[in-house]
């Protein structure tokens, strides 16, 4: 009877065997034959027990046609507890994928792409909130940001000698005229020289007044009327803001030209008019004046 020497493997089995002419009480060497080159070939299986089957279908182990992973490269996937979907989910990515590359997205525990949506473009990004940038060395004349730290260190108050940031002059400022370091502009130069203030430009009435101030020296003037035969107080409608230098008056009405009007004790707020002698009976006088101060 023709019988194999070595059943460890199933590749020792020879499908010549038994001859048609070997004898059927050698049958049962060629069963525990069989069975030994099943249970070597399959040693893994066996090891699980009696309990466990081996369920995959002629297709499912036919993927397996054409292989060339080594049984250690198998041995990866031995603990594997992911299922046929969750493996099927790396179906089609490309085969020059690196693990390397698939390492960057460890960690990561949201969408890739919802985050990237949140940060700011490199063409003409819109910053929100207290945006910092890196404070350049003072005198960097290129196309670097400028922090509000690098324009505090560079741009220094304006001198006589030193270029720099400067302030406008307010006309006060104009008027007084002791800021040393306040820049000057058409607008507030005339606000500063010239102030018109007027009342009673056509000064026909008693007690009308006008006030023109014109770099610091106001002229006031007026139509006023003494009532008395003696020294008589006037208060000027706009007080001078430090001192009248003069009053000069004119007497408004013929028929008291013969009395004469003196002016006396001059102050920034008031004057006195002194009348003696001439028509006694009438001692009422029009008169016309022009003070000048500062």
């Amino acid at each position: 009877m023709a019988l194999e020497s070595d059943f460890s493997h199933l590749r020792f089995l020879n499908s010549s065997n038994p001859a048609l002419s070997d004898n059927l009480s050698e049958a049962d060497n060629h069963m525990r034959g069989i069975k030994a080159a099943l249970k070597g070939t399959f040693s893994g299986i066996d090891t699980q027990g009696n309990s466990t089957a081996v369920t995959s279908t002629a297709t499912e182990l036919n993927i397996l046609d054409g292989a060339t992973v080594t049984t250690s490269e198998l041995n990866i996937l031995d603990g594997v507890t992911s299922t046929a979907a969750e493996i099927n989910v790396l179906d089609g990515i490309p085969a020059t994928l690196t693990a390397t590359e698939l390492g960057y997205v460890d960690g990561v525990t949201s969408a890739i792409q919802t985050q990237m949506d949140t940060k700011a473009p490199i063409d003409a990004p819109t910053f929100t909130g207290d945006a910092a940038a890196v404070t350049q060395s003072a005198g960097d004349n290129s196309t670097k940001l400028a922090t509000t730290a690098y324009v505090d260190q560079t741009v220094v108050q304006a001198t006589d000698s030193v270029k720099g940031l400067v302030e406008l002059a307010t006309a006060a400022e104009v008027k007084d005229g002791v800021a040393t370091q306040r820049a000057l502009t058409p607008h507030n130069l005339i606000g500063g020289l010239v102030r018109n203030t007027v009342t009673g430009t056509n000064v026909s009435d008693v007690g009308d007044q006008g006030n023109l101030e014109i770099a610091g020296v106001h002229l006031k003037w007026g139509k006023l009327e003494t009532t008395s035969d003696d020294t008589q107080t006037f208060t000027f409608a706009y007080p001078f803001p430090n001192h009248c230098f003069v009053v000069i008056i004119t007497r408004a009405d013929v028929a008291n030209a013969d009395t004469p009007l003196a002016v006396k004790e001059v102050t920034k707020a008031t004057f006195k008019i002194d009348r003696r002698g001439g028509n006694i009976d009438n001692p009422n006088g029009k008169f016309y004046f022009i003070a000048i101060g500062g």
